[in-house]
C-alpha cells in the first residue's frame, strides 16, 4: 500500500479560559421590548419602514385611515340597528296596549250586556274577569325580571374591543 496523505480533522479553536475564582467576571444582559397600540406605529418605527421601503409610510397611513373609516361605518350601522330595534319595540308595546284596551272594553261591554239581559252573576264574572286578567297581566309583566318591557339594563355596544 502506498503512503497516502492523512486527513487531519479541523479542530475548533481552543476555548477561552473560564474565569477563575480569584478573578470573577460579571456578565450583564439587557432586554428591551417596545410595544405600541393602535393602527399607527411610533414615528421612529414609521421612519424605519420608510427607509427600508420608500413609500411605506404613506401606505401605512392610508391603511390606518381606511381602517378608521371602516370602524366608524360599522359603529354607525350598529347604532342605526339599535335605534331601529328600539323603535320596533316601542311600536310593539303600543300595539299591545291597544289590544289590551280593546279586550278590556269588549269584556266590560259583554259583561254589561249579559247582566242586563237576565244573567247578572255571569255578566259580572265576564266583565270583572276580563278587567282583572288585564290588570294582573300588566302588574306581573312589570314586576317580572325576565320581561322585556323597557326595564332592561343598558348594554354597551362595542363592535371591536381594543386589544
Amino acid at each position: 500500500m502506498g503512503k497516502g496523505k492523512r486527513n487531519k480533522a479541523r479542530r475548533p479553536p481552543p476555548a477561552k479560559r473560564l474565569p477563575d475564582k480569584n478573578n470573577p467576571t460579571i456578565v450583564q444582559q439587557e432586554y428591551k421590548a417596545e410595544q405600541f397600540q393602535g393602527p399607527l406605529p411610533p414615528p421612529q418605527i414609521l421612519a424605519g419602514y420608510e427607509q427600508l421601503l420608500p413609500g411605506a409610510a404613506d401606505r401605512i397611513l392610508a391603511m390606518a385611515e381606511k381602517e378608521t373609516a371602516h370602524r366608524h361605518m360599522l359603529e354607525e350601522k350598529s347604532l342605526d340597528a339599535e335605534i331601529e330595534g328600539l323603535k320596533n319595540e316601542a311600536g310593539d308595546t303600543k300595539r299591545g296596549q291597544y289590544c289590551g284596551l280593546a279586550i278590556g272594553i269588549i269584556a266590560i261591554v259583554s259583561g254589561a250586556y249579559t247582566a242586563t239581559n237576565g244573567a247578572p252573576w255571569p255578566g259580572g264574572f265576564i266583565g270583572t274577569g276580563g278587567v282583572v286578567a288585564l290588570v294582573s297581566a300588566f302588574i306581573v309583566g312589570r314586576n317580572n325580571p325576565h320581561s322585556n318591557n323597557g326595564d332592561q339594563q343598558s348594554k354597551e355596544v362595542v363592535p371591536y374591543p381594543d386589544k
